[in-house]
């Protein structure tokens, strides 16, 4: 009972191209491989099938962060994914007269790792590299921080990215030849938010165009409360606080589609109680 629309931005060519859908017209997957529940950054990646009667040139870019995806909920006028096309030249069948083709992406997170960290030289504040690096893809709305961590001097209303600070050189390995460039030692950006997380205890992951660090062990505690940031103030500074719950009911409807399939890990069945009259101190 929803219409979606499915927006490519290319940066070449012009005017508007409406594609055709294939049968499975967008499918997501999360980068769980040898993960646990308590990742760092947990980016996802999607498909778009579309059906093609001619080559279609624009769509190909071998540059990173070039075409950009959005998957639009149009009956609530949300956006639920952001990402970009993977960079490839060309990959396209040929055979029939119309081909199905799949068109593969990464949300902005995994973006990340083709884009290295710049050369800024001195101290920053944890909240001033997250910027910089969150802000390469300007269509990033908002941060949602928990607040689960905190330094006994900070103010009720100051996340304690707002405090950390850490020399930016550590995000650039020695150079082995004087005459290498900086972005050859430079780490990409992924790796610098994978390794601020780290240290915070936080997992990053975008739902539709925010992005939420969260602590699990805070979540089963009760711990609702986030810092938001409004990435568009130029810098994170000055949040709201706010209290974020999600809850999801999982029956039929949600799983209704071609190929469904549902499964359970690790699940015991069998309990057994043994009762002892005698006390212990």
């Amino acid at each position: 009972g929803r219409n979606y629309k499915i927006e490519i931005k290319t940066k070449k060519g012009s005017g508007s191209y409406a594609l055709t859908l294939g049968k499975s017209p967008f499918t997501t997957s999360m980068d769980n491989e040898g993960k646990t529940i308590y990742s760092t950054i947990k980016s996802q990646g999607a498909t778009i099938g579309i059906i093609v009667s001619d080559i279609i040139r624009d769509l190909y870019d071998g540059a990173a962060m070039s075409t950009e995806v959005k998957l639009i909920n149009t009956t609530t006028n949300s956006v639920e994914w952001l990402g970009f096309l993977e960079p490839c030249v060309y990959d396209q069948g040929w055979d029939e007269e119309r081909e199905e083709m799949d068109l593969d992406c990464v949300d902005s997170l995994a973006a990340f790792k083709d884009i290295y960290y710049p050369n800024p030289s001195g101290v920053a504040t944890f909240a001033e590299i997250l910027y910089t690096i969150l802000h390469k893809d300007v269509r990033i709305k908002n941060l949602y921080i928990s607040d689960n961590v905190q330094i006994a001097s900070a103010s009720a209303n100051e996340s304690v990215i707002e405090r950390f600070r850490i020399s930016q050189q550590n995000f650039f390995d020695k150079k082995e030849d004087e005459n290498q460039a900086d972005n050859e030692v430079a780490w990409n950006c992924f790796d610098v938010l994978s390794e601020m997380m780290q240290f915070l205890g936080y997992t990053m992951f975008m739902q539709g165009e925010n992005v939420y660090c969260v602590n699990y062990d805070a979540i089963k505690n009760g711990n609702a409360k986030y810092f938001k940031y409004d990435l568009s103030k130029g810098s994170l500074t000055n949040p709201t606080t706010v209290t974020l719950t999600s809850n999801k009911h999982i029956d039929a409807p949600k799983y209704s589609g071609n190929g469904t399939k549902v499964s359970l890990d690790d699940v015991y069945n069998f309990c057994s109680i043994k009762d002892d009259f005698y006390t212990y101190d």
